[in-house]
């Protein structure tokens, strides 16, 4: 169990990239189902999403959806990156 934790962690930089590329190439619904996968090992693995890894797949999700002209979503999820930043003291 331990041993796949560990697995799934480690693929997550390249998933976080893969979707990435899917979005850059206009491929944003799949670029957002990668992200979800991402986000979800992320929170898993390190139980909080006050990380910055955690916020910079938030970050990705938002320009993804603001690629898809969900300003809305995108306003959103850049609020929660910057609020998890001030929580880091990171801003």
């Amino acid at each position: 169990m331990v041993e796949h934790a560990k697995t799934d962690i480690e693929l997550v930089t390249t998933k976080r990239n893969l979707a990435n590329a899917y979005g850059s190439v206009g491929h944003y619904e799949k670029q957002v189902e990668l992200l979800k996968e991402v986000l979800n090992t992320e929170v898993a693995h390190y139980k909080t999403e006050d990380l910055i890894e955690v916020a910079t797949t938030k970050h990705n999700f938002a320009n993804a959806y603001g690629s898809m002209g969900d300003y809305e979503k995108q306003l959103e999820l850049l609020k929660e990156v910057l609020n998890t930043l001030r929580r880091l003291h990171i801003s």
